[in-house]
């Protein structure tokens, strides 16, 4: 068995590096060319920040591939066990292996534990390194887009701490100055709001920039617990966020139904992939008499499914009409025990 399983668990990670090795190769390729109208304004952004446009360009996809890599895997590794299983059929192993005594559900463990622990590994990539590289991120999508002022616009109302919330027009972090800002009293709609033209962070709180215009009046410097950094993740989104910066969010603002569904996402991520190889694999261990390619076709129709219900329970629970916790979980209780079902009828 030992042999057995080590044949298996290594046709299996060759078959899913190629899988990943494709679907992000294919990725890139579509990228870029779909962004190649804009490939000026991209080479005058890279050069006006001392790139050049080669190294730019490398720069901007060498950092995004481990963000592409987490949201390939888990697709790349259905694929990749489904194709060593159909190898395995074409070339009569499936024969041996059955009459050797040795069942099917048994000859798949390899796979669901390799797999398994590689969705953990992916999890430790997505909680250590793809925080550290949003901001790197951020500052490259801007550039590749032809954008030459780092200015972050579109942002949410943000809590300063100490009674008051802050809403900004746009938000620089290169000198740390939020512009056009409203300050308004959390809880007191009955007092007016105070409008800056321009705030500086100071170190202890946030104060007018020297000749902003300040409309109103307030005790500056205010929002201490507001940093440059907090602001910086939140328009960003927050899906760049480890789980332990979601965690400190969540003391700040317990009441962030988005944040506790994202807190549950970041643990939900490998039974993601189990319960893709679940749905797959007795497909295609289940197909010796048909088309693989039927089964592979039904493995990618509950793939869809899956992320589909996904989904929909995201966006609920986003909008606080289903609680977070069965947001982020019933899609993988129902497709897993769906799964499971498939995985014990498998045809021994």
């Amino acid at each position: 068995m030992k042999q057995l399983d080590r044949f298996v668990a290594m046709s299996f990670l060759v078959a899913s590096a190629v899988a990943l090795a494709f679907f992000t190769g294919l990725y890139l390729l579509l990228h870029f060319f779909n962004r190649i109208g804009n490939f000026d304004a991209a080479s005058a952004a890279f050069s006006g920040e001392g790139l050049g446009v080669l190294a730019g360009f490398c720069r901007y996809y060498a950092v995004n591939l481990p963000f592409l890599l987490c949201e390939m895997a888990p697709y790349a590794f259905l694929m990749g066990a489904m194709w060593t299983v159909q190898q395995m059929g074409r070339r009569n192993e499936l024969v041996m292996v059955v009459t050797s005594g040795i069942s099917l559900r048994r000859m798949a463990v390899p796979i669901l534990l390799l797999g398994f622990l590689l969705a953990l590994a992916f999890s430790v990539v997505r909680e250590e390194v793809l925080p550290r590289l949003a901001e790197e991120r951020h500052r490259l999508e801007r550039m590749h887009r032809g954008q030459r002022d780092d200015s972050l616009s579109s942002l949410p109302m943000m809590r300063g701490g100490d009674g008051f919330v802050l809403a900004m027009s746009s938000y620089s972090p290169r000198t740390e100055s939020a512009h056009r800002v409203a300050i308004v009293r959390e809880g007191r709609p009955e007092v007016p709001p105070v409008f800056v033209d321009e705030l500086v962070w100071r170190g202890d709180g946030w104060v007018p920039a020297a000749g902003a215009r300040v409309e109103g009046v307030v005790k500056f410097p205010l929002a201490k617990e507001l940093r440059p950094r907090d602001i910086e993740m939140r328009s960003k989104g927050l899906f760049m966020l480890s789980a332990a910066e979601l965690k400190t969010e969540l003391v700040r603002y317990p009441t962030h139904n988005t944040l506790r569904l994202l807190l549950h996402g970041h643990y939900a991520y490998p039974m993601r992939t189990l319960v893709l190889l679940l749905l797959g694999l007795p497909l295609v261990l289940s197909a010796r008499r048909r088309s693989p390619w039927m089964a592979v076709g039904l493995a990618l129709l509950l793939s869809v499914a899956f992320f589909a219900l996904q989904s929909i329970c995201f966006e609920l629970a986003r909008r606080d009409e289903l609680d977070p916790l069965l947001g982020t979980w019933l899609p993988v209780g129902v497709f897993g025990g769906i799964g499971l079902l498939c995985y014990e009828l498998t045809p021994t």
